[in-house]
């Protein structure tokens, strides 16, 4: 509840965009869950997040990576995140 204005911001920007705007968090209290969604946007708790990836082919797993990847380099150009997304990559025990 904290970033209620940052949050407010973002969802404006979803609405002048017509776009789908998801909050995803490793959890929300249900008062934070139910104010984010009276704003017009979802959230995505890491449970949740992990449910729906699960299911995803290799293939589409590779391609959000991919994007994501992409995303975190060229776009935000965060150097942190850059290098959180890289530990965090090669930190998991991927396939063969």
């Amino acid at each position: 509840m904290d970033d209620q204005a940052d949050v407010a911001n973002f969802a404006s920007q979803i609405a002048h965009r017509n776009a789908l705007g998801l909050v995803v968090a490793e959890s929300f209290e249900e008062e934070a869950r139910l104010h984010i969604e009276d704003l017009g946007l979802r959230t995505l708790d890491r449970e949740t997040l992990i449910e729906r990836v699960d299911i995803w082919d290799p293939l589409k797993q590779d391609a959000a990576v991919d994007a994501f990847s992409y995303y975190v380099c060229h776009i935000e150009k965060c150097m942190p995140l850059i290098t959180r997304v890289r530990d965090f990559l090669n930190s998991i025990d991927l396939p063969q």
